[in-house]
């Protein structure tokens, strides 16, 4: 006798007997109380082509999440990169934010070349002959000019010949030739340049404060930056340089001087800091998006095909991969931002 289990079209006679008479199949896979359900329920079956299109985009979607675990990081939760991020969303999008991007962008500057641009300006002031205020007065004038790197390096190097044969001191011509030198490095950056001379213009080179700065931006990277007590109170200490800065810019500011201030060094303390991760969140971000665009397709298949008009398959009623951590930082992407403006 053959003790092997029966089977009929994939179907186990063992396991098949073992159910209640209700609960077996009449023909096929189908019981009987799917049968009598089936008589009940007249909702439709959704197209399989809806079928395949959502269940490609849930395999999307689980890809995607896939990648954003990869690139999270620990930081991303820290209280003070939170606040870092929310300002560089806010700083492209809100009109009144002006003035705080143009400050925070000209001591951003100033921070990165401080070095060369504090050479410059103490050689400025320690060497006060003729010849080398010719020299001080000449380079401001070509860079007015806003002339192309090479043209600038090339006259920058005769007028420098020029000045050394006429030089009678060793010192002079040390501080000639540092003064060249830093403006050769910093000509790779126009910008910069340009930025050197409207402090001088302005009386806002006050290269002693502005080190203070500096050191005080750098040094405050290991802290938690999330409290604003500590640049508010460097900012009513420098509160001069910055209403000066202000009015050299020709912006009002949008609320309490110091206040204003001490957001705009937060935010560089911020850049300093996380200035190596952000490049990294910016890619979470973007993949973020496009989990985001994928999600709302899936929704919106579903939303189409409504359970009380249409049978769901099992894929329909799945949980889609990645909510988690889209309900944390959804709040971050640009399309969040400008829907709530709407």
């Amino acid at each position: 006798m053959n003790t092997q289990v029966e089977l009929i079209e994939g179907i186990n006679i063992e396991e098949i007997n073992k159910q209640p008479w209700w609960n077996r199949p009449l023909w096929g896979k189908r019981s009987f109380l799917e049968f009598l359900l089936s008589l009940i329920d007249n909702r439709k079956r959704i197209p399989q082509q809806m079928i395949n299109r959502h269940d490609q985009a849930w395999q999307k979607s689980e890809i995607l999440t896939a990648t954003l675990r990869a690139l999270l990081s620990d930081s991303f939760s820290a209280p003070d990169f939170l606040i870092f991020a929310r300002i560089n969303l806010l700083k492209y999008f809100e009109k009144n934010n002006q003035y705080f991007n143009q400050v925070a962008e000209i001591i951003q500057i100033i921070i990165k070349h401080l070095d060369s641009l504090s050479i410059l300006g103490q050689v400025e002031i320690d060497f006060q002959q003729d010849s080398l205020q010719e020299l001080y007065q000449f380079t401001e004038n070509i860079v007015t000019q806003k002339l192309s790197k090479l043209v600038f390096q090339e006259k920058l190097r005769k007028q420098k010949e020029l000045i050394l044969s006429n030089l009678s001191t060793t010192e002079e011509e040390r501080a000639v030739k540092t003064y060249v030198k830093k403006l050769y490095i910093i000509s790779e950056y126009p910008r910069v340049l340009e930025l050197y001379f409207f402090l001088k213009r302005h009386e806002l080179d006050d290269w002693g404060l502005l080190n203070k700065l500096g050191n005080f931006i750098k040094n405050n990277n290991q802290n938690n930056l999330q409290e604003l007590k500590a640049f508010v109170l460097i900012a009513k200490a420098n509160d001069n340089w910055f209403k000066n800065l202000e009015q050299a810019l020709g912006f009002f500011c949008w609320e309490e001087d110091s206040v204003a201030y001490a957001k705009i060094l937060q935010y560089l303390a911020l850049s300093y800091k996380y200035e190596s991760l952000y490049p990294q969140f910016q890619r979470f971000l973007a993949y973020l998006g496009q989990w985001e665009k994928t999600y709302y397709y899936i929704l919106c298949i579903r939303e189409k095909y409504s359970t009380s008009q249409y049978h769901h398959p099992k894929t329909f009623k799945q949980n889609i991969p990645g909510f988690d951590i889209y309900k944390i930082y959804h709040d971050y992407l640009d399309s969040s931002y400008v829907l709530k403006q709407l």
